[in-house]
């Protein structure tokens, strides 16, 4: 996957990811943050994938400890789209 490091982005910016999902993906994950023990955003859609079918799961991440799930079950993705998030 794609890994994006020492990018200064300002309160307010936007982050815009473009690409393609692949035709068997069983999901696709977005983390924003400064290293993987220390997100400000998990972005993950799963079409079928730890138990979820077509949700959206997204969460923070603090010194390693993950943080409360929001789950969302609009689901505009579908396998093998172009997508921009």
């Amino acid at each position: 996957g794609l890994v994006v490091t020492q990018l200064d982005v300002m309160p307010g910016e936007c982050i815009k990811v473009k690409g393609k999902i692949e035709a068997d993906a069983k999901g696709f994950a977005v983390n924003v943050g400064k290293d993987s023990c220390t997100l400000m955003l998990h972005f993950n859609p799963r079409f079928d994938c730890h138990g979820d079918v077509n949700t959206i799961v997204c969460n923070s991440k603090e010194d390693g400890t993950w943080g409360e799930e929001d789950r969302k079950a609009d689901f505009p993705f579908q396998q093998g789209d172009k997508i921009e998030v």
